[in-house]
């Protein structure tokens, strides 16, 4: 439905959507590799149910009577369970024990946002790569391991890496475009596009 409003969007003059096909870091892809700011204690204690204890994550099968729910969480992801209750019209306890299950299995997550800008990072980049097929895998890789990067991905298109860097100022990102990133094999070519506002990302749907 998107794409078929976004050509009829008034000064909308041309419109390019790509697929992602694998995420190498960023989004639902799994702990955050930067995130050495908690403990494996305190991971654990907020990793919920079968995850924490090292058990393997089984999808949940979502069935039609848990859209109520999940339009509630998309809407506010804050509700307590009395009022996922009143919005589904299921009992408290079958509202918290349906959160938990795909809680467990892995098919709810949550994501926090933060600005960057108070913490002192103006330098917000997109970047498209251009990367040897046979190196796509290495190269993703690498980027998890790499600090500046919130997001990358593999995708459909002209190129077929895409990555958000989070840098201090532009002469970080310089530092970074052409110490770290420029000497990964395999990357052909690079475009970057500097990132100005944010119109939206995650968030309610609202």
């Amino acid at each position: 439905m998107l794409l078929q409003k976004l050509p009829r969007t008034p000064r909308v003059t041309s419109v390019s959507a790509h697929c992602v096909v694998h995420q190498f870091v960023g989004g639902a892809v799994g702990p955050d590799l930067h995130g050495d700011a908690l403990t494996a204690e305190q991971v654990a204690a907020l990793t919920p149910g079968r995850a924490s204890q090292g058990g393997d994550r089984t999808a949940a099968r979502l069935t039609p009577g848990d859209t109520p729910l999940l339009e509630a969480l998309a809407s506010d992801g804050r509700l307590s369970y009395a009022e996922l209750a009143a919005a589904t019209g299921w009992p408290e306890s079958t509202a918290r024990r349906r959160v938990q299950e795909l809680f467990e299995s892995g098919s709810l997550y949550t994501d926090v946002e933060l600005k960057p800008e108070p913490y002192g990072f103006r330098a917000l980049v997109l970047l498209w790569l251009a990367v040897s097929p046979s190196r796509l895998a290495a190269v993703g890789a690498a980027l998890r391991e790499h600090e500046e990067i919130a997001f990358a991905a593999a995708t459909t298109g002209p190129t077929n890496l895409q990555a958000i860097v989070i840098c201090r100022h532009m002469p970080e990102f310089y530092r970074y475009l052409t110490e770290k990133l420029g000497a990964l094999d395999g990357v052909e070519r690079i475009e970057s596009e500097p990132l100005l506002r944010n119109i939206k990302q995650l968030g309610t749907v609202r």
